[in-house]
């Protein structure tokens, strides 16, 4: 494309906004089946590769391939497939492939056109039985029968449609089942009945064992963000409904991301509780999460008053936990 096509593209925001667009999911469908593939190949193989570097050279690659007017590069299941099964397991099989296809392509490539399809077909379908990881399935069947359902829906849309729609509609399907786990809020809470442990609980659904409970630890796991941050919420809802609780240990050491979202509602927790009179302790997070917590006015008042401990068991000894009663805690969970 010439300098003055270029500027008719730029120009015309209709086909710019068409070949921008159309650029992008070929970019999304190039670096998910670049990935994808050297999963596949370290699966076969039991290598690891560097995701950073394959992207890297992906990115060259097709930045190269567009200044000199060739079609976008991806790695390729089927190829790459191939490849492992004739035994080109290491990085100069792929310098010697890119060499032997110029040269093919430099000779031969006027006589490609009289190979059958058929026998092209014959030696791809082969190739692509032979990466079919059926033990993966029944794995699926027997413990995740969501990822069974995102898979067959992936390989009916590649069938009857084309594999770059099946992979982003698997993908999309893929993280809405994420997000929807996201949502749920993952925690850990161990009940205090007179300093005895009552029950511990962990999950997503946050049930209090009896009205008698007066100190609780709760452990944040994961991450504190929009998505998950109203569940939380709910959980010390129905602590402020406790009769008897006079204490809570709210435990950051598992938590490793939070944003602004998930800090206001933690702001808002705390701030029921403390309405509620109960005492609110925090163990302190990594320091990702603590250059976060720390612009909350609460949190900073709370490192004022000490009410900040390097470990569970620093908080509990404050709240008058014996060596011998933290050591029974410490027999449930590692504080």
């Amino acid at each position: 494309m010439n300098p003055n096509n270029i500027g008719e593209v730029i120009s015309n925001s209709d086909l710019f906004g068409a070949i921008f667009s159309i650029s992008i999911i070929v970019a999304i469908i190039s670096i998910l089946e670049t990935l994808i593939t050297a999963k596949i190949a370290d699966k076969i193989t039991n290598t690891r590769f560097n995701s950073r570097k394959e992207m890297l050279g992906l990115s060259l690659a097709n930045i190269f391939s567009g200044l000199f007017g060739g079609l976008p590069a991806t790695g390729a299941f089927i190829r790459t497939g191939l490849n492992v099964k004739s035994g080109a397991n290491s990085k100069m099989s792929q310098f010697l492939v890119s060499l032997i296809t110029i040269v093919l392509s430099i000779l031969f490539l006027g006589y490609f056109k009289y190979v059958p399809v058929a026998i092209i077909a014959g030696i791809l379908f082969n190739t692509a039985l032979g990466l079919i990881e059926i033990d993966k399935f029944q794995r699926y069947w027997k413990d995740d029968k969501t990822s069974l359902f995102v898979a067959i829906l992936v390989l009916i849309i590649v069938v009857f449609r084309d594999a770059s729609f099946g992979i982003i509609i698997g993908i999309s399907v893929a993280l809405l089942v994420f997000v929807d786990k996201l949502s749920k809020g993952e925690f850990e809470a161990i009940f205090n009945e007179n300093k005895k442990i009552i029950e511990c609980e962990h999950g997503s659904c946050f049930v209090i064992p009896n009205d008698n409970i007066d100190n609780i630890v709760y452990s944040i796991e994961g991450i504190m963000v929009y998505l998950d941050s109203e569940a939380h919420l709910h959980n010390f809802q129905k602590m402020v409904e406790m009769p008897n609780l006079k204490n809570v240990i709210i435990r950051m050491r598992d938590t490793f991301y939070m944003d602004l979202d998930g800090l206001d509602i933690l702001d808002e927790s705390v701030q029921m509780l403390h309405a509620k009179g109960i005492t609110v302790l925090f163990t302190k997070p990594c320091q990702k999460v603590f250059n976060v917590m720390i612009k909350s006015k609460i949190f900073r008042q709370k490192q004022k008053d000490n009410l900040i401990f390097e470990k569970t068991e620093l908080a509990l000894k404050y709240l008058g936990f014996t060596d011998e009663e933290i050591g029974v805690k410490l027999d449930k969970k590692e504080v």
